[in-house]
Order: structure tokens, then sequence, then C-alpha cells
């Protein structure tokens, strides 16, 4: 079915997908984790220096500190820092630009997997599986929908649904 819209569309179409999913998260309010890690943690404040956000872990705690999580983002506290600057601890840029990156990660996925469609690296069903349920899938699956814990079974069944839909698809298309 996709191969009949016009190939300039299909980003489009992909991000237009991805965007009216998500939309409803834009209402949403700061919750659980985000209000450690933005509303306050001290990394965003743009009064404190930027150099901090290499020596600190996610949460703004010294890395090196026994307190801290150690798990290093500097990336994901600087773009907060940088919504912070424009919206202060509003959640609704938060949420806009997490709808925006989950866009774009899905349209960057659909190239890659086009690309490996047109290319001599043809997919097998068992390299497409293995790609659907990458750590680094999940991991942007999580990062972009900003799914919280009450969810996370429905979120589980969903994807479950989703990735076997696709994978009876591509089992069609193989035997066509």
């Amino acid at each position: 079915m996709i191969d009949k819209i016009p190939l300039k569309l299909q980003p489009i179409l992909v991000a237009s997908v991805a965007v009216i999913i998500y939309c409803n998260s834009l209402g949403g309010e700061l919750v659980f984790d985000d209000i450690a890690a933005i509303q306050d943690n001290r990394d965003v404040r743009p009064h404190n220096p930027l150099y901090n956000l290499f020596v600190n872990d996610f949460w703004g705690t010294p890395i090196h500190k026994e307190q801290s999580h150690k798990s290093y983002r500097p990336l994901c506290v600087l773009s907060f820092r940088l919504n912070y600057a424009v919206h202060g601890v509003k959640p609704f840029g938060y949420h806009v630009v997490n709808v925006f990156l989950h866009a774009l990660v899905c349209v960057l996925y659909f190239r890659y997997v086009g690309l490996r469609l047109l290319t001599s690296q043809r997919p097998t069903y068992e390299t497409v599986v293995k790609e659907m349920s990458s750590k680094h899938l999940r991991h942007s699956f999580k990062i972009t929908c900003d799914v919280k814990p009450e969810i996370n079974y429905f979120k589980n069944k969903c994807t479950g649904y989703v990735k076997s839909k696709f994978v009876t698809s591509l089992q069609k298309l193989g035997e066509e």
C-alpha cells in the first residue's frame, strides 16, 4: 500500500502518523521522574555552568558521588536546558520536542528500512525481527513516547501486537 504513495510524501505520512498518535501527550504535566530530571535539576537552569552537564549524571548529581545513579546523558540534559530557556518548566514545550523527536526517529527508521530494501542488503525475516526487538529501538521508543509505569503492561502488549502484525506482513510478502 505505501508503495502507491509518491516517494516524497511517504516520510511526511510517517511523521504525520507519529504526531497524530502522540499529540494527546501535549496537554500532559511533568510527572514522576520529570520532576527530578527537569523541575528540580540544577543543571537545567541557565545560571549553572554548562560544564556541569559533563560532570554530573542525568539527575544533576556529580557522577563521582556515591548517591549518583551513574546515568550519564549530557545531550538529553542539554535539550532540557534549551527547552527551559524557551519555556521554563511549562510542560507543553517539552512534550512538543518529545513528539517532534519521535516523529524524526520514525522517519529515520523508515528511511533506513527503505534503503535496506533497495540495496543488496535486503533484510531477511530474522534480521527484521532482530532489529524490531533490538535494545536501541526499545530505548528510543521509551524515550520518545514518555511511557509511564502504570501503562507499561499496555505498552508492551501494543508493541507486541504491532510487531506481530509487521512480521506477519513480511512473511506474506516473502511468500509472494
